[in-house]
């Protein structure tokens, strides 16, 4: 009997020594590297709901901007002094982290808040007929309109900003002005 496969294996397994080390060090090493990924990830994807609440609340707040913009073209049809209505609020409204988001009536000018806009019919035009909608009845004779843009724009505290337009009709001379 000779020793001789057996010398073999103790060369072979001697050459090896240090490779379960170096396995084991590069395996954390991609561990590492993959819990540092979804690490940034968590962190873009907070960043990011943050930011879509805040552009959510904005929204809101524009669209707010237009539901008072007709509240007070309806209220202007009490008071005759009045030919205009316009909105300025730097922080009427706030979003969820009590940030002021600010609400104008105009529409941005080069990427800017704008100054506050008056929102007013232009009585200066002749009044339209309408479209002839089941609800005017429309047609010859029918009511005549001026109409009436609304622009609002909110910004946030991180610079997000909408421009809402709405359009109403000012209704003259059905036995009173009204808006629809």
């Amino acid at each position: 009997m000779t020793h001789q496969p057996l010398t073999r294996i103790s060369k072979s397994a001697r050459s090896q020594e240090g490779m379960a080390l170096l396995i084991a060090v590069i395996v954390l090493l991609l561990m590492s590297a993959l819990g540092l990924a979804a690490l940034q990830h968590a962190g873009d994807e907070a960043t990011d709901s943050g930011r879509s609440r805040r552009k959510d609340s904005t929204l809101y707040a524009a669209d707010s901007g237009i539901r008072m913009v007709q509240i007070e073209l309806l209220q202007m049809i009490n008071n005759p002094s009045q030919t205009s209505v316009s909105l300025d609020y730097p922080s009427l409204i706030t979003d969820g982290f009590s940030n002021p988001i600010a609400m104008v009536s105009g529409a941005p000018n080069a990427g800017q808040m704008p100054v506050a806009q008056p929102i007013a019919p232009d009585l200066t035009q002749p009044p339209q007929t309408d479209d002839g909608n089941a609800l005017s009845g429309g047609g010859v004779g029918g009511p005549m309109y001026q109409p009436v843009r609304a622009d609002v724009t909110a910004e946030d505290v991180g610079n997000g900003m909408v421009h809402l337009q709405a359009q109403f009709k000012y209704y003259v001379g059905l036995g009173g002005n009204t808006y629809e």
